[in-house]
Parts: C-alpha cells; structure tokens; sequence
C-alpha cells in the first residue's frame, strides 16, 4: 500500500511540477493624452472656416433668424440652414479651438475659446470674420481627459 501511495504522490507532485512551468501572459493598456502645445499667438489665429468638417461632438444648440448653429465640443461651431426645416443643410463650420459656449445677438456670435472671448461676424457664415477678442476673459482651467 505505501507503494501505491508513493507511485501516486510522484504522480500528484510531476503533474504539479510540470503545470507550473506554463507561462501565463497578462497584458495590461492603458489610455493615456499625448499634449498638443500650440502658442497663444498661434491658438488666437486659429479662428477660421474650414467647410469641410463634419460633426463629432456636438454641443450646445442655438437658434438664430434661419440658421442653427451647434457647437462641436472644443472645435468649433457647425451653422446650418434651417429654412426648410424637415432638411436643414450644412452652410459652415468656423474652427474655434476649446470652444464650449455660444451666443448670437446683432449677427455677432460670441464664443469662448479657451482663455479668450470671442465676438465673430457671423452676416456671412461661409467668410466669417473675428471682430473683437478679449483675452485672458476666463481663467486658465486644464481640459477634460474624458469625453464630453
């Protein structure tokens, strides 16, 4: 009987012996943001039409006379024409870099953009023109890691 009971325990101590030797593999991933430096010199002439922007993160919502203007979560705002409204149609997209809020009043559409406030003449939304900034208006906040 301690025979068997030998043959049996080398077989229970081979078998873990033996298991022990695999190789388990753990991969670990992790997110993380690669900073984007630009000047403020730089961040204060980004302010321009680029049409050909389609919508990622939309925002903030306004309406004004014929046009819908939604906010493209720190990129910019998007203007459509809403004068059929059952098809409204893409007019523009103004690149406002870390814009979050708008406002329209008189044709002027005011914006933040980081730091900086923004007054833009929105008359013609496809050649908009920036009209007044006044820098360093809000105070210097670092942006969000997650997605709106």
């Amino acid at each position: 009987m301690k025979t068997n009971l030998t043959i049996l325990a080398s077989i229970i101590l081979g078998v873990v012996v033996l298991s022990s030797c695999q190789k388990f593999e753990q991969s670990s991933y992790y997110v993380a943001n690669d900073p984007v430096y630009t000047s403020y010199e730089e961040h204060r002439n980004a302010i321009e039409n680029d049409n050909d922007r389609n919508l990622e993160k939309p925002g903030k919502i306004f309406l004004y006379n014929n046009y819908i203007l939604i906010n493209d979560y720190e990129t910019g705002v998007h203007i459509y024409d809403n004068s059929n409204p059952s098809t409204p149609t893409h007019v523009a997209f103004i690149n406002i870099p870390g814009n979050v809020d708008i406002a329209v009043k008189d044709n002027l559409l005011y914006v933040d953009s980081y730091i900086d406030l923004v007054a833009i003449d929105i008359s013609s939304p496809t050649s908009v023109k920036e009209v007044y900034r006044l820098e360093n208006a809000f105070s210097y906040t670092i942006p969000s890691t997650m997605d709106p």
